[in-house]
């Protein structure tokens, strides 16, 4: 079965059900991958990033792309939507980094995958 692999940013906090980061979110498959140092404060500022920062973006995506059914990657953070063209760059599979973006594409990768698309809220 597809999965979605989700880059996330290096925050700690408790996903609430709906929530991207929440496991109990989708009827599908997630993989997630902490980008270590890639702070919420760092995307935020949409700085470039360093070769610290750059790094572990790399290594996460790359894992994402290592698990069997991943079929794109999105990210847990819409300033990620700074990060695009970076992850494009590593990304051999479909990315949509940010949130901003990721509902249209998802939604047509999963239909031609054969995933419904639906979120469980509450």
């Amino acid at each position: 079965m597809p999965a979605i692999g989700i880059l996330r940013i290096d925050y700690d906090y408790p996903p609430a059900p709906g929530d991207i980061d929440h496991p109990n979110s989708y009827h599908y498959r997630t993989h997630q991958e902490i980008a270590k140092f890639l702070t919420f404060e760092a995307a935020q500022a949409g700085a470039p990033l360093t070769a610290k920062q750059k790094e572990h973006f790399d290594a996460a995506i790359t894992r994402l792309e290592a698990i069997p059914g991943v079929v794109g990657i999105t990210g847990d953070c819409g300033f990620l939507m700074n990060y695009q063209k970076e992850a494009r760059r590593q990304a051999k599979l479909p990315c949509f980094i940010s949130e901003q973006i990721s509902n249209v594409t998802e939604k047509r990768l999963r239909k031609r995958k054969g995933v419904e698309y639906r979120y469980i809220f509450g």
